[in-house]
């Protein structure tokens, strides 16, 4: 988004998502809802051939309420949705699951359980209550766990590790998904 040579960080902290340029300068700063901020995931997840940041938000209304936020490259508002979770806001991880262009944005939270949302809109594809994390760091990860050639969805739980495929229709990934808010951008 700066524009600058060099990669920019994307930083999700008290209530704001910022994007730092290379030389560290504040290229835009977007307010949130104030709260425990989640790790950030960057792709294009509506389709529109420019990168979004995807990155959610637990209220610190003593509630646990919190939200799941798209934001475009320029720091404005996509979408966002409700995304249940009083222990924190876990990361979202995201990926292009059936081919058609607009990335997918999985998420796994206390109340709300595992969830696959769509990235243009925010909207709920798919949603597994019983598959719920209680930590910040239950994020679910996009990666080929059978080496079929499909992508799965590797959700940790307070209950074990749940993993979620649909053969045939949901697109490859890769073999491997090593660390949090992991990304593709080169």
């Amino acid at each position: 988004p700066g524009g600058d040579p060099g990669p920019e960080l994307a930083v999700s902290s008290n209530g704001y998502l910022t994007i730092l340029d290379a030389d560290g300068s504040v290229v835009w700063s977007t307010a949130l809802d104030p709260g425990n901020p989640g790790g950030v995931s960057a792709a294009d997840v509506d389709g529109d051939g420019e990168v979004e940041l995807v990155t959610g938000m637990r209220y610190d209304d003593g509630i646990g309420i919190g939200r799941l936020y798209a934001l475009n490259a320029d720091g404005s508002l996509l979408w966002s949705t409700p995304a249940y979770d009083s222990s924190s806001a876990n990361v979202a991880s995201v990926l292009d699951l059936d081919g058609d262009g607009i990335y997918e944005v999985a998420w796994n939270g206390r109340e709300d359980g595992f969830t696959i949302f769509n990235g243009a809109d925010g909207s709920v594809i798919y949603n597994e209550p019983l598959a719920y994390s209680v930590t910040g760091t239950d994020y679910p990860a996009f990666v080929d766990v059978d080496n079929d050639g499909y992508a799965e969805v590797v959700a940790p739980a307070l209950r074990g590790i749940r993993v979620f495929g649909w053969d045939g229709v949901w697109g490859p990934s890769r073999p491997i998904w090593n660390q949090q808010t992991y990304h593709i951008t080169n």
